[in-house]
């Protein structure tokens, strides 16, 4: 049977000196910074989740806010996607959810 080795992660005070260390060398999120945005990290992020064979090494980890990595954890985990609540209790569709359902009715935008 081939068993995969799973990284523990770490807690307490090795984290906190970590985090300490990471965000004052890295203090900007990863994703924000490739959209063109510039936002404080402010969750030390594993690239490759531990429980996916990731390890706690530095080429695995990344600054993320709390937005992004709140994304990149429901991406990893397979959830769907959240809906954004408007003040009247609507749904707010965002570009790409209107892309994707464009698509998935397959036919040109109605206008």
């Amino acid at each position: 049977m081939d068993e995969k080795k799973i990284s523990h992660r770490i807690r307490g005070r090795a984290l906190q000196k970590l985090r300490l260390y990471w965000f004052m060398a890295k203090p900007l999120c990863v994703a924000c910074e490739q959209r063109g945005k510039v936002s404080m990290a402010t969750e030390l992020d594993h690239i490759v989740p531990l429980h996916k064979g990731g390890t706690n090494e530095e080429p695995n980890l990344q600054g993320l806010c709390s937005e992004c990595h709140d994304e990149k954890t429901r991406k990893d985990l397979g959830w769907r996607e959240r809906i954004t609540i408007g003040s009247d209790g609507w749904p707010i569709e965002s570009y790409d959810y209107a892309e994707k359902k464009q698509s998935y009715e397959g036919g040109t935008k109605k206008v």
